[in-house]
């Protein structure tokens, strides 16, 4: 133990010119500069009471000094306990004014010796008084009421230290809640990994960090790969790159991984020889960075795998404050078991979280595929809109985009999420999904009527034909058994035939067929009839149609039919168009002029 002298500071001499210590004299009373009788006396009684202090066993452990003459000061700890003269506090408690603010924080207490004449005692309570004692107090007397000083001190300590503790406490459980709700709610998973990382500085001060990923397949961890995904830094900005290394000992990733358990390390630069993994100093020369304190603790699924590591650098004092390089050494700390509690209990939800967001990710990569899929099949199946469900796809996102950016009229509001933006994309390449049921001979169509109802058409028609014909040669039975020729047989026939074709014809216009189209046949028909009447061969859409015709009707017919038909041509080249129902009409009109 330190043993005090009743002496005061050591350039000061115990004399009758007494003089108080400069610090506390610069606004003294100067009436106490020349101390009078009664303070020698007072004098004499602090020295008897500093030696009665000095002697006893209670306080042994104390730091006892006199900081003034006039003054005692008991140090225990970060606390003090001033005993003083009651005439100190009546007629010079300016004194204590060097010692205001610990008073004010209840960091120390002053016990008076004697009675003082100001009776305002609640204003001595509030300015720190602890205890009255006479002037020359026994042992005892002084041990009790310094140990009840200093017992309130502590126990004023001991409850603001709990209550920041417990503040402390709900402010991180708080942070836990939130991070937990953070960590459930956010799918994408380049977003959580930085939200991961971010969170476990944010509740444990930390100034930079990384985060690794395991890859690969292989049944043994130590045949996986650690991907480096992303890093974060405070106080220093610089481009990072993914890469991948193996999974072992020789980095303090690799061995988290393959031991399962946290990291901790005071300063990497001090690492003990005989470590199995060292540090790189290449980063922190490159950017102008120190690394110091470190803390590693891997991401574990809840099936107990490895799925990542979270690595934290430099904790530091002030969470807020950026580093430099000449401020590591002094606001750079290790990181403390609280830190490593809070890092480890964030890993165990961040890995389920990531284990989550991995399943989510892999579900949602087999959705796609799964549209790839169907889109191709899409399209296989009609080559004709090839691309279609593609272009529908661009083209709907690209007015998705535009209402985004609308900044007036009823849209001006909209924003897209990118979930909102998927489903959009999915559901229209989806659109034509239903051509996957649609059978081939209806999906690729390719003329107004199906094979086998068009081949109904022309047996209709074949069916005709036959019924036309039985017509005929029931007709030149029945003629050649009333002794008909068969120069009257053949003109009859081919007058008869000439007419059922301009017949069909005309109930084809009737039936609602368009005038254009009946025209159209008409003008091949006559056409390919005078060729045939001429001679002139060449070739015929419809050669026995148009046989009939030549047959039936003479060459003056037929290029009166053909004349009027031209003529009308012109007609309508000149805007005077004749009505093409009544010009159908009147060439078939021709029949049996």
């Amino acid at each position: 133990m330190r043993r005090p002298t009743p002496r005061g500071p050591p350039s000061e001499e115990r004399t009758g010119n007494y003089r108080m210590n400069p610090v506390a004299s610069a606004d003294t009373n100067p009436t106490l500069r020349e101390l009078s009788p009664r303070a020698n006396a007072s004098l004499d009684a602090l020295d008897r009471v500093t030696q009665a202090l000095a002697a006893g066993s209670a306080l042994a452990s104390d730091h006892i000094t006199r900081p003034h003459p006039l003054l005692i000061s008991v140090r225990r700890g970060n606390f003090f306990c001033l005993l003083a003269p009651a005439s100190v506090w009546d007629k010079a408690r300016n004194l204590f004014g060097p010692f205001t603010p610990a008073l004010a924080e209840l960091e120390g207490r002053v016990v008076l010796l004697g009675t003082p004449s100001d009776p305002d005692l609640d204003r001595a309570l509030k300015a720190g008084v602890a205890a009255l004692l006479p002037l020359e107090p026994g042992g005892k007397e002084l041990c009790v009421a310094i140990h009840s000083a200093f017992e309130v001190m502590e126990l004023k300590a001991r409850s603001e230290s709990r209550g920041q503790w417990l503040n402390r406490y709900r402010y991180e459980l708080g942070e836990l809640i939130e991070i937990a709700r953070a960590l459930t709610t956010e799918r994408e998973l380049d977003k959580l990994l930085w939200l991961i990382l971010e969170k476990a500085r944010f509740i444990t001060g930390a100034d930079a960090g990384s985060l690794y990923v395991v890859e690969g397949d292989a049944a043994d961890l130590s045949r996986k790969n650690l991907h480096f995904k992303l890093s974060q830094n405070e106080s220093v900005s610089f481009d990072s790159r993914e890469f991948v290394m193996p999974i072992n000992t020789r980095s303090m990733a690799g061995y988290v991984a393959l031991e399962k358990k946290t990291l901790s390390i005071a300063d990497v630069y001090e690492m003990d020889a005989s470590s199995p993994f060292g540090f790189d100093r290449s980063f922190d020369q490159k950017v102008g960075y120190r690394s110091k304190s470190m803390l590693v603790t891997p991401l574990i699924s809840s099936k107990g795998e490895v799925i990542g590591v979270i690595q934290l650098i430099n904790k530091k004092r002030e969470p807020k404050r950026k580093l430099t390089l000449g401020e590591v050494e002094r606001e750079v700390v290790a990181f403390d078991d609280r830190s490593e509690q809070l890092l480890t209990t964030l890993a165990a939800q961040a890995g389920i979280a990531l284990e989550n967001a991995i399943l989510y990710e892999e579900i949602r990569s087999i959705f796609e595929g799964f549209v790839r899929a169907s889109v191709d099949a899409i399209e296989a199946r009609d080559p004709t809109t090839s691309g279609h469900s593609r272009r529908v796809a661009d083209l709907t996102l690209g007015l998705a985009h535009a209402v985004e950016r609308a900044s007036s009229g009823p849209y001006a509001h909209v924003q897209w999420k990118r979930e909102d933006l998927r489903e959009l994309e999915y559901a229209s390449l989806l659109h034509d999904f239903g051509k996957i049921g649609v059978r081939e001979h209806v999906l690729v169509k390719a003329k107004k009527l199906y094979p086998q109802s068009l081949e109904l058409v022309r047996q209709r028609f074949d069916f005709v034909a036959r019924t036309i014909e039985s017509e005929i040669l029931s007709r030149k039975l029945e003629a050649m058994a009333r002794g008909a020729t068969l120069g009257d047989l053949a003109e009859a026939v081919a007058a008869r035939n000439g007419a059922l074709a301009m017949d069909c014809l005309l109930r084809a216009l009737e039936g609602g067929e368009s005038p254009g189209s009946v025209l159209f046949q008409l003008v091949s028909l006559l056409t390919g009839a005078l060729r045939l009447k001429g001679g002139g061969g060449g070739w015929v859409r419809d050669r026995r149609r148009s046989s009939v015709i030549a047959s039936a009707w003479s060459s003056e017919d037929i290029a009166r039919g053909l004349d009027l038909l031209y003529r009308c041509e012109r007609a309508w080249k000149t805007g005077r168009a004749p009505d093409e129902t009544l010009l159908v009409r009147a060439v078939l009109g021709l029949v049996g002029t």
